[in-house]
């Protein structure tokens, strides 16, 4: 199935007024259904992707025949394709009744900026308070320093779903604040009627792990043809 991205999106990029291009993208659903979502100057990309990859659509020689068109064809237009934001993202979603706690919770919930600033951040996590409903974070806090913590992201949408992002220290990882974190955060948001969508690359294991460890479910993988605006 062929789907194409909404016109104006298309337009921006073409334009050059984009910074970020996805003129291509692949998702299988956990049923096995594959879909493509492209811009409508790339269909005839995609009919031969399908024609030729639609029964295994993640096979490593359709994805780099794929790729080499997608940047051959932005390049065209100022863009550079990234290698790096183009890998498998499988993707997972935990709603009331999905979630699996196995242990008592340390994560503490910091609801605004004010609060969030009281410790030292030790993870890449930047959560996003610009909105009371939006921001929302749970950290596991250590001689007040933020070693772990999950978040609500930009992606929050109006049908009720939120999208979160976890971070954890390095020198903390594999000690399960992670999934504390995650845990506290989902159960929040669940509670509050929010379907909560959790993604992660393929090959980060970790983050594939914690999300079977909460109960999440798997509900589809994909891959992004990212290209960035060369500037």
């Amino acid at each position: 199935m062929i789907r194409f991205e909404d016109l104006s999106v298309e337009q921006a990029a073409l334009s050059n007024e984009a910074y970020i291009a996805i003129p291509f993208e692949i998702y299988q659903s956990a049923a096995g259904k594959v879909s493509l979502t492209v811009y409508r100057s790339c269909k005839n990309v995609a009919e031969q992707f399908l024609s030729a990859y639609g029964g295994n659509p993640f096979e490593e020689e359709g994805i780099t025949w794929a790729s080499q068109r997608i940047a051959a064809f932005l390049a065209d237009y100022g863009y550079q394709y990234d290698s790096q934001a183009s890998r498998a993202i499988l993707e997972f979603t935990a709603f009331a009744g999905t979630l699996k706690k196995r242990r008592k919770n340390e994560a503490v919930a910091l609801k605004t900026r004010d609060a969030w600033l009281k410790y030292e951040n030790q993870t890449d996590a930047e959560p996003d308070f610009g909105n009371a409903e939006k921001g929302t974070a749970y950290a596991v806090i250590r001689d007040d320093k933020i070693i772990s913590c999950a978040c609500t992201n930009n992606a929050f949408y109006a049908n009720g779903a939120a999208e979160i992002h976890v971070e954890t220290a390095l020198q903390y990882r594999g000690q399960g604040f992670g999934f504390m974190c995650t845990e506290a955060l989902t159960e929040s948001l669940c509670t509050q009627g929010y379907k909560v969508w959790y993604k992660c690359y393929e090959d980060n294991s970790a983050s594939v792990a914690l999300a079977h460890k909460c109960g999440m479910q798997f509900t589809g993988k994909r891959i992004s043809f990212v290209c960035y605006a060369d500037v």
